[in-house]
């Protein structure tokens, strides 16, 4: 348990949420860090320009939301994480105004928006920053690729990620994730493939990617390469609909928790040396536990969310019966538990406890886990330089250093 606190304070930056400048030049905006992202998009639109970071809900983050959970977009290679896409940040803490220059790249030390990218507000409040934008894209390509097995789509996908093609969307669904989501006629695994470009044609691109996927075993879908312009049978295509469960499932699982059903996700990233075994670990150890636990039929899958020339992001999602009469109270217990060893086992098998969702407090075990005690030391000596009295966000990522558990609780942890 964190220290308690007799009160708690809201900021709320709703009003926040103008977009202060423009410089079409050099693609770039200056943002409040309250403008939510669809107004951001809808502001940059007459310009010609985008932010195209769509993190999985997009319809209510903001601009400082992203940043400093360091929010991972819908996009698999390239531009990923939305800290690639900011030039400046200006943050406002108890000890002061901490403001970079914005520029396109700097040697000068470390990087001061990178500790506010994923700070998380433990040490002040964003109030805008500079954005890198890119133009709208004009020309695309797109298609959905099945595989025997989820190894064999593996294979393809990480020799894609490693041959300088950088598609848009690679994502990877495993036999079981095909199945829930319904966007197959058949048991198999399946990749979902995408380019575009704002400058020229993609589709000599698609060519020598599926040129890869068919080298595996892959074969294109029923409904085809689809260039610039979406297949007329929704249902028919793969791709959307899987994007459109995929949209769909964090209401779904609000849904779910009323019954007493346990809908929740994890992920990570890891090597591609080390993928198959931690896949298979994962699989089959928490698969263990989820039944143990519950007693009952489970589901548990995998997706790729975003692939790296070094290793992919695989993203869990697992269903189980908490208690078949609604008890809500026993369902979470037993969440906590499956939740804790998630979390041991992507340590154990050398995965990150986040790759995109942050730290907050439920990833406080994993985040432990991963970073060393003098890295964490130095981060609540910051903390105490930026907010004196630890009033800003804590139990987030570390404590205070006065508080309960801070610098010297954070020390025990690992000893």
């Amino acid at each position: 348990m964190g220290p308690q606190y007799s009160a708690t304070i809201s900021v709320d930056m709703e009003n926040f949420n103008q977009l202060l400048d423009v410089d079409p030049i050099s693609r770039r905006a200056r943002v409040q860090a309250g403008m939510q992202g669809v107004d951001l998009e809808a502001a940059l639109k007459p310009h010609g320009l985008s932010l195209r970071h769509y993190p999985q809900s997009f319809p209510c983050v903001t601009v400082g939301g992203m940043i400093v959970t360091r929010a991972g977009g819908h996009f698999a290679t390239g531009y990923t994480h939305i800290d690639e896409l900011v030039e400046s940040t200006r943050l406002i803490t108890p000890g002061g105004v901490i403001e970079s220059r914005p520029l396109p790249g700097s040697g000068a030390g470390p990087s001061a928006d990178r500790m506010v990218c994923g700070s998380e507000g433990v040490f002040g409040i964003l109030s805008e920053a500079w954005l890198r934008l890119q133009q709208r894209p004009t020309w695309r390509s797109s298609a959905s690729i099945r595989f025997d097995n989820m190894m064999a789509a593996t294979e393809a996908v990480r020799e894609i990620s490693q041959a300088g093609l950088y598609p848009s969307n690679c994502r990877v669904l495993d036999e079981m994730e095909v199945a829930l989501n319904r966007v197959a006629d058949e048991a198999c695994a399946l990749l979902v493939l995408g380019f575009e470009s704002a400058h020229h044609s993609v589709n000599h691109c698609m060519q020598l990617a599926i040129e890869i996927v068919e080298r595996h075993g892959g074969r294109v879908g029923p409904e085809g390469v689809q260039h610039n312009a979406q297949h007329s049978d929704q249902s028919a295509n793969a791709a959307e609909s899987w994007r459109n469960a995929f949209i769909r499932m964090p209401y779904w699982r609000n849904e779910l928790t009323a019954y007493g059903v346990i809908a929740d996700t994890f992920e990570t990233a890891i090597t591609w040396d080390k993928f198959n075994a931690f896949y298979q670990g994962v699989i089959k150890e928490l698969g263990k536990t989820i039944s143990e636990l519950t007693n009952r039929k489970y589901a548990l899958s995998c997706r790729f969310t975003h692939v790296y020339p070094d290793g992919p992001a695989p993203y869990f999602t697992f269903y189980a019966v908490g208690d078949e009469h609604g008890d809500l109270n026993r369902a979470l217990a037993i969440w906590k538990q499956i939740k804790q060893r998630s979390m041991e086992l992507v340590a154990e098998l050398g995965g990150t406890v986040t790759h995109h969702h942050a730290v907050g407090r439920d990833h406080r075990f994993g985040y432990q886990q991963q970073t060393s005690m003098l890295y964490r030391q130095g981060l609540a000596g910051f903390k105490a330089q930026c907010d004196p009295k630890g009033i800003m966000n804590p139990g987030a990522l570390i404590d205070p250093i006065d508080k309960a558990i801070g610098l010297r609780g954070v020390m025990q942890t690992n000893e």
